[in-house]
C-alpha cells in the first residue's frame, strides 16, 4: 500500500518504480544505492547496525517493491553572533555589567556563545533562554516603570562612534599624544589600546588588555599593533583564523584616533 504524501511536500520529491529509475533521476550511482540498501535491510532484519550502532526499535526494511521516494535534504541553520550581553537570568547588561531593570533577551541575540565559533549551541540557547527569559520577563515586578526607561536612556549612542559607550577598563595615564581605544568587539570581550602619535603620525600601538583565545585571538595582538603602525593606518589585513580580534584591535585605534581630531 502506497502511503500518502502530504500536499505540501510533493512538489520536492521525486518518485520511481524501482531503486536503478531512482538513482538515475537524482544522479546517484545504481549500483551504490543497491548495495547500501541491501545492506541496510540486513542489519534491520537481523537488528544489529554494525556501521552507526542504530538502535533496531527504529529500523524498518526496505521493500524490495516499489515505488520508491527521494528528498533532498541540506542541513541549514542561522546563526548570528554579538548583541546585547545578558546575565544567566536573561537579564540584558549594561556596559558596567549591571541588569537593566525589565529587560530580556532570548536565543541568539546577547547569547552566551557571541563569542565563539560555533551554530549547533545556538539551538540548545534559543530553547533554555527563551524559557527564561519568558518566565523572568512574565514575574511580578515591584519597581517603578520609569527605571527602565532611565536604564535604557544609558544604552543610546550612535553606531560606529565607539568613544560614545562607556570606557571601563584599565587604569592607565595617558602622557600628551597617548590616547586611549576601546573595541567592544572582541571575542572575549572589551579590548584596550593605547595609541602614541608624532605629529599625527602612528608610532605606537599597545594593547593594554584583552580576553582573547591564546595561540588564535592573541595571533591578531602580535601582529596587528606592528602593521598599523607600519602603514600609519587601520586600513591593514586581518590575521587569518583572529578576524574578529584583528577588527576589534583596529576598531580600537580608530576609537583612540577620533579623541586625537
Amino acid at each position: 500500500m502506497e502511503t500518502a504524501i502530504p500536499t505540501e511536500f510533493q512538489k520536492d520529491i521525486i518518485k520511481a518504480n524501482t531503486l536503478t529509475e531512482l538513482a538515475k533521476t537524482t544522479g546517484m550511482d545504481p549500483k551504490i544505492l543497491a548495495d547500501t540498501v541491501s545492506t541496510y535491510n540486513n542489519f534491520a532484519k537481523n537488528g544489529k547496525d554494525l556501521a552507526y550502532g542504530r538502535d533496531p526499535k527504529t529500523m524498518t526494511a526496505i521493500s524490495d517493491k516499489g515505488p520508491y521516494y527521494a528528498l533532498e535534504i541540506l542541513p541549514s541553520i542561522l546563526n548570528t553572533q554579538g548583541g546585547p550581553r545578558r546575565n544567566e537570568n536573561a537579564e540584558v547588561l549594561d556596559h558596567s555589567g549591571n541588569p537593566i531593570p525589565h529587560l530580556y533577551s532570548a536565543g541568539e541575540l546577547g547569547g552566551i556563545c557571541a563569542f565563539q565559533y560555533q551554530g549547533g549551541g545556538n539551538i540548545a540557547e534559543c530553547v533554555i533562554f527563551g524559557q527564561i527569559a519568558g518566565k523572568n520577563a512574565a514575574a511580578a515586578k515591584s519597581d517603578a516603570p520609569a527605571s527602565l526607561v532611565k536604564a535604557a536612556s544609558n544604552l543610546v549612542y550612535t553606531p560606529g562612534k565607539v568613544s560614545d559607550l562607556v570606557k571601563e577598563g584599565p587604569d592607565v595615564t595617558l602622557s600628551a599624544n597617548e590616547y586611549l581605544g576601546v573595541s567592544h568587539n572582541a571575542m572575549g570581550g572589551d579590548l584596550h589600546v593605547k595609541v602614541t602619535l608624532d605629529n599625527g603620525k602612528i608610532t605606537k600601538v599597545e594593547v593594554l588588555d584583552n580576553k582573547e583565545t591564546p595561540g588564535i585571538g592573541t595571533k591578531a595582538i602580535e601582529s596587528i599593533p606592528d602593521a598599523i603602525v607600519k602603514a600609519n593606518s587601520v586600513e591593514v589585513d586581518n590575521v587569518s583564523t583572529a578576524t574578529i580580534t584583528s577588527k576589534a584591535i583596529k576598531e580600537a585605534v580608530a576609537d583612540a584616533l577620533s579623541q586625537a581630531k
